[in-house]
């Protein structure tokens, strides 16, 4: 992964939060979230910091995504699956439909030696969707909103 100068200087950091770690057959899923994002360098910043966590840089995957409304009021959005193809688009796609705002996300994965298929996908959603709950950035309102 590679970020500007910007990401490590901490006049953008950001609060972040531990989810709940999540494990099927001996892998393991885990949430971090990072709220306060209105930047990219916030965004890169949060990134950097929850990468440079010694066990997030043990994973085998840190599936990203970010979401967030900059100051000119245009909305900026960007994921990465870092190699678990296809989850960091079902990540910003969660973030899209539960209108979460100002947001950065990571799931790491601890692969445990056993191949889960699709189910990893949803380990990667749900550990996605309960951290945003958890910290009230899931709108669920505008979500059904969405789907109507």
């Amino acid at each position: 992964v590679r970020f500007d100068a910007a990401s490590g200087d901490d006049a953008h950091a950001v609060e972040i939060f531990d989810g709940e770690p999540v494990t099927d057959r001996r892998s393991t899923f885990q949430a971090f979230l990072a709220v306060g994002v209105d930047s990219l360098d916030k965004a890169q910043w949060a990134f950097r910091a929850i990468l440079a966590r010694n066990k997030c840089g043990r994973a085998t995957h840190n599936m990203r995504a970010y979401r967030f409304t900059d100051a000119a009021g245009v909305r900026r959005a960007d994921n990465d699956s870092d190699g678990e193809d296809g989850a960091g688009e079902k990540m910003a796609y969660l973030l899209d439909v539960l209108d979460a705002d100002g947001v950065a996300v990571v799931v790491s994965r601890w692969y445990g030696g056993v191949h889960l298929g699709p189910d990893r996908f949803r380990h990667i959603a749900h550990c996605t969707q309960k951290i945003l709950e958890a910290h009230g950035h899931a709108r669920r309102d505008n979500a059904r909103k969405k789907r109507s």
